[in-house]
């Protein structure tokens, strides 16, 4: 990431992918949010979103309230974000200006409790092996802004 918070390059490059992520790399920011499954590519300002009944493959899904930037979406107050992917690891390029706690959920069953402080490259899931499953973040504070989603 660059100092003035834009992605400079794919993220990609510096995880070891390993055989079978399916899944793109998918950008939160209205500059690169092709894969925006409830809201529309491109369109920046705050909004407000709600959970689908369904998730469709590789699309993510802001629920709550968000601000999004050319470059990232920043939760306005306790939001979550949902994915369906098909891959063995998530990673999430995120941050915080004060530390936010996010739990995961991995179909629908609780997996672990973070904490996202510094703008960096959080190992948000580490599986078996490559699979599909629906990814859930429940972020418990304003302020997280959220950049990209990366898979291994």
């Amino acid at each position: 990431m660059g100092e003035s918070g834009t992605i400079t390059q794919s993220i990609t490059k510096e995880i070891l992918i390993q055989s079978g992520a399916k899944s793109p790399e998918t950008y939160f920011g209205a500059s690169r949010n092709e894969n925006f499954g409830n809201g529309e590519p491109g369109k920046a300002g705050k909004m407000s979103f709600e959970k689908p009944l369904t998730l469709e493959q590789d699309k993510f899904y802001l629920i709550g309230d968000w601000q999004i930037t050319n470059e990232w979406a920043e939760s306005v107050k306790a939001s979550e974000i949902a994915f369906k992917f098909y891959a063995q690891n998530v990673y999430l390029v995120a941050g915080s200006a004060r530390a936010n706690t996010v739990k995961i959920y991995i179909d629908n069953v609780f997996q672990n409790e973070i904490k996202i402080g510094a703008y960096q490259l959080y190992p948000i899931y580490v599986g078996d092996k490559p699979g599909e499953h629906e990814l859930r973040l429940e972020i418990s504070e304003p302020g997280l802004r959220a950049y990209t989603f990366t898979f291994g």
